[in-house]
């Protein structure tokens, strides 16, 4: 693959930036950016910096879709690990019935997003929570609140994770229309997704 490596101009720092911002390894990061867009056919983007970090301009003609298809390809291969892991998860969870539909990946981690109560209740038992027969509705807070730390606890425990798992639960509201609803918050490296996948695969059994 032939790479155009034709030096774009960056844009001036704005003037509340200092130069000394501008370091060794923001070049470098630029450098490889510039290198992918040109791999893939795009425009190089405009680039600048102001006080809060980079401020990134891509351009993409109307007629440059199937360049972008490419860069897409390209930042696809790079995350290979994390498609592969959110995608036996999603296949392990469809093999239970369990509809995730925020599933995906994000900033190279994968995401189980937000869940009905009754689905993260399920989750749990699948991944081997003891049954669990709720005092009046599951949707309710006390119960909810009950099936968040089931669920907290089953991902853990077959994740072998260490670190702190953000698991909230909302409430429902009758105002907004919007049932009772748990959110897992924290992301999960592609290796604790695949274990999840492994642990309910083998529960399927």
């Amino acid at each position: 693959m032939t790479v155009n490596n034709t030096p774009v101009p960056t844009e001036p720092a704005s003037p509340s930036t200092s130069a000394a911002e501008r370091t060794p390894e923001w070049f470098q990061a630029m450098d490889e950016l510039r290198e992918v867009l040109a791999a893939a056919g795009l425009p190089v983007p405009r680039l600048s910096m102001v006080d809060d970090g980079l401020v990134s301009v891509i351009e993409i003609s109307t007629r440059a879709h199937p360049q972008a298809r490419a860069l897409a390809a390209l930042l696809r291969r790079g995350l290979k690990s994390a498609f592969a892991a959110e995608e036996a998860l999603r296949e392990a969870l469809r093999v239970h019935g369990l509809h995730v539909p925020q599933l995906t990946v994000r900033d190279r981690r994968v995401h189980l997003g937000t869940l009905t109560v009754a689905t993260a209740e399920a989750l749990a038992h699948s991944l081997g929570a003891p049954p669990y027969q709720p005092e009046g509705a599951i949707e309710e807070w006390p119960q909810a609140q009950h099936v968040r730390a089931r669920l907290r606890n089953a991902i853990m425990e077959n994740t072998g994770r260490t670190a702190v798992l953000d698991i909230v639960v909302h409430p429902d509201c009758l105002r907004c229309d919007r049932d009772a609803a748990v959110e897992i918050s924290s992301s999960l490296h592609p290796q604790e997704a695949r274990k999840l996948a492994t642990a309910l695969r083998q529960a399927s059994l």
